[in-house]
C-alpha cells in the first residue's frame, strides 16, 4: 500500500509539474500578443496598446479568481453555468491549484484577442470594463457548457448535445472563436478608425481597402514566434498531465501543432500572391496564426495527416475572411477576427470530420464518435456544428452587452 501511495504521489507531482510548465508557456503568449499588436499599429499608439494589454491580464486574474472559474467549473446548475467555487474556495490539492492557473492563462488569451480587434480607437475605461467581463463571464459560461463534467455540451456528461457532446480539445471555439467574435462585435460597435475606409469603399477593389501599415514588422514577426512557442504549451498541456496515457496525447498534440501552422502560412501566402501579385509578410504571419487557431480544437484527436489539411484550410479561411471584412468595412488592425473567429469555428468542425476512434479514447472522450472521414457518420459533425452556432450566438450577444457596459462606465466617468 505504501508503494502504491508513493507511485500515486509521484504521478501527481509529474502531472502538476507538466501543467505548471505549460501554464508558463501559455502565459508567454501574452508577450507574443503584445509584440504582435505593437508592431501592427501606428507608433503613436504603441504605449496605449501595451498599457491595455498589461491591465486586462491583471484585472482578468482577479475577476477569474473571484467569479470566472466558479462559473466555468463549479457544480453545474442544469448544465448551463457553475454555481460554486467562487473566490477559489474549491481548490484543495496541488493539482487543483495548477488547474486554476492553467485555465486562467486560457481566459487571459480570450480577452487579449479582443484587444487587437479594437486597437487605436477604444476608450481605456470602456475597454477594461469589457475585457474584464469577457474574462469573467463571456468566456467562462461556454467553457462550462463544453469542458465542465456536467456541462450541457460536455463529452463526459452522457446525456448531452446529440448524446455525443462537443469536442474542443484545446479551445479553437471556446478561446479563439469567442475572443474573435467578441472583437468583431466591438469593432462593429466602435466603427472604423478615422480615414481607414474611403467614403466609396463599396465601389473599391479589395486592394484599395488595405489597412494602415504597422510601424514595425520586426516586432510583429517576433510576436508570432513567441505565440507559436507558447502554443505548444497551449495544445499539449490540454492532456491534463503525463501519467495514465497523457504523454501520448500530449506528444500527438505537439506534432500537430508543428504541422498545421506552416500549412496555413503557405496557403495564405499563395492566396495573397495570386490575388494581389506580390509576396506578403503580413499574410504569411496571419496564415500561420490561423493554422494554430484551427488545429487547437482537434489537435489531440486527429492524425498528423489530418493536421496538415486542417492547417491548409485554416489559411484559406483566414484569407477569405480578411477580404470579406474589408468589403464590409470592419476595421481590425491586427486581423484578429479573420485569424481567430473564423478558423476557430473551422477548428471545432474539423474534429467532426477527422477525429479517430482510438485517439478519442486516448483523450478520454467517452461519448464522442469518430468524425465523418473516420467512419463515424455525421452525428459528431452535427454536434460540432450545433455547438459552434450556440457558442457563437452567446459570444456575440454577451460581448455586445459587455461593450455597452463599458460605454456606460465611460459616460459615468465623464460625468
Amino acid at each position: 500500500m505504501a508503494d502504491d501511495d508513493a507511485v500515486a504521489e509521484l504521478a501527481e507531482a509529474v502531472d502538476v509539474g507538466w501543467i505548471l510548465v505549460c501554464t508558463a508557456l501559455v502565459f508567454w503568449e501574452q508577450a507574443g500578443f503584445a509584440m504582435l499588436e505593437a508592431g501592427s499599429v501606428r507608433a503613436r499608439n504603441l504605449g496605449n496598446i501595451l498599457f491595455k494589454n498589461l491591465l486586462d491580464v491583471s484585472l482578468g486574474a482577479v475577476v477569474f479568481a473571484a467569479v470566472g472559474y466558479g462559473l466555468a467549473f463549479g457544480d453545474s446548475a442544469s448544465g448551463v453555468v457553475g454555481s460554486t467555487g467562487f473566490f477559489l474556495r474549491s481548490l484543495e490539492s496541488p493539482y487543483d491549484y495548477a488547474i486554476w492557473a492553467w485555465h486562467w492563462s486560457f481566459a487571459a488569451t480570450a480577452a487579449t484577442t479582443v484587444s487587437g480587434c479594437v486597437a487605436e480607437r477604444v476608450d481605456c475605461v470602456a475597454y477594461l470594463v469589457a475585457a474584464t467581463l469577457v474574462t469573467g463571464v463571456v468566456y467562462a459560461v461556454p467553457v462550462h457548457w463544453v469542458w465542465a463534467d456536467g456541462g450541457c455540451m460536455s463529452v463526459w456528461h452522457g446525456t448531452t448535445l446529440l448524446d455525443v457532446g462537443v469536442i474542443d480539445f484545446a479551445g479553437s471555439g471556446l478561446v479563439h472563436m469567442v475572443g474573435g467574435l467578441g472583437g468583431l462585435v466591438g469593432s462593429v460597435m466602435l466603427g472604423p478608425r478615422l480615414g481607414r475606409f474611403p467614403a466609396d469603399a463599396y465601389r473599391r477593389s479589395a486592394d484599395d481597402l488595405r489597412g494602415f501599415a504597422g510601424h514595425n514588422a520586426t516586432l510583429t514577426a517576433l510576436g508570432v514566434y513567441c505565440l507559436w512557442f507558447g502554443w505548444f504549451g497551449f495544445n499539449a498541456g490540454c492532456s491534463g498531465g503525463l501519467s495514465g496515457g497523457g504523454a501520448k496525447v500530449a506528444a500527438l498534440a505537439a506534432v500537430n501543432t508543428a504541422l498545421a501552422p506552416p500549412c496555413g502560412a503557405l496557403v495564405a501566402l499563395g492566396v495573397e500572391r495570386w490575388r494581389a501579385g506580390y509576396w506578403s509578410l503580413p499574410a504569411t504571419v496571419s496564415g500561420l496564426l490561423a493554422g494554430l487557431v484551427g488545429i487547437t480544437g482537434p489537435c489531440g484527436v486527429v492524425a498528423p495527416g489530418a493536421a496538415v489539411a486542417v492547417g491548409a484550410v485554416s489559411g484559406a479561411v483566414y484569407a477569405g475572411g480578411r477580404v470579406a471584412l474589408d468589403r464590409l468595412c470592419v476595421d481590425d488592425p491586427v486581423e484578429a477576427i479573420a485569424i481567430h473567429a473564423f478558423p476557430g469555428a473551422w477548428g471545432v468542425l474539423a474534429s467532426g470530420l477527422f477525429a479517430t476512434d482510438a485517439r478519442l479514447a486516448a483523450a478520454g472522450y467517452d461519448h464522442a464518435r469518430p468524425g465523418l472521414f473516420a467512419g463515424g457518420g455525421g452525428v459528431q459533425l452535427g454536434a460540432q456544428a450545433l455547438g459552434v452556432a450556440l457558442v457563437a450566438a452567446w459570444a456575440c450577444a454577451a460581448s455586445a452587452l459587455s461593450f455597452l457596459a463599458g460605454a456606460a462606465a465611460t459616460r459615468a466617468g465623464h460625468g
